[in-house]
């Protein structure tokens, strides 16, 4: 079998960047149906796609999981600025880490999670313990998950409310 180093391809920066572009202009479009958010214009578009392609380095997750965050954001451009704003203060007292900008991005969509219920919080910790523990043997369905919470999926939807709200995050299989 032959191995292929991602970092060695050139063409990965090329990848995220027009990547992000890609799904930048779609969210434009999705903005410019729904009049309660503030509109992407071009110009933000080129500026945005450059900044956040920097900011991703060669981590493609981390372009994903901005993207997924902004396409479900009441106000993409503050929160797009927001973001960006904070990557800038902490990587300005980065130890090294190479992920920390990966990391600092999970904290920033878990920090933007609505709780709608006080036990939320609580069932979104324990939500994400279950799938970190099970995704790499036997990825479970949010009925499962809401199983192993004592929760009868049929009645209770927080599960699948919670699951939901961290789509950013978690990949929710729709099969």
């Amino acid at each position: 079998s032959h191995m292929v180093d991602i970092n060695a391809i050139g063409q990965i920066d090329e990848d995220i960047r027009a990547y992000t572009e890609s799904r930048l202009k779609a969210l434009q479009k999705s903005i410019e149906q729904d009049d309660d958010r503030e509109p992407l214009d071009d110009g933000q578009i080129t500026v945005y796609t450059e900044r956040l392609a920097e900011k991703a380095g060669s981590l493609f997750i981390w372009s994903s999981t901005v993207l997924r965050y902004l396409e479900k954001s009441a106000d993409p451009v503050h929160d797009i600025e927001t973001l960006l704003s904070k990557i800038d203060e902490r990587s300005e007292s980065t130890d090294g880490e190479p992920l920390q900008p990966l990391y600092d991005l999970y904290d920033k969509v878990l920090e933007a999670v609505p709780y709608t219920n006080p036990g939320d919080r609580k069932s979104m910790q324990s939500i994400l313990e279950i799938v970190l523990v099970t995704a790499s043997t036997t990825p479970l369905p949010t009925r499962g998950i809401a199983a192993m919470l004592g929760k009868d999926p049929e009645k209770d939807r927080s599960v699948r409310r919670i699951v939901r709200s961290l789509r950013a995050v978690i990949y929710e299989d729709k099969r």
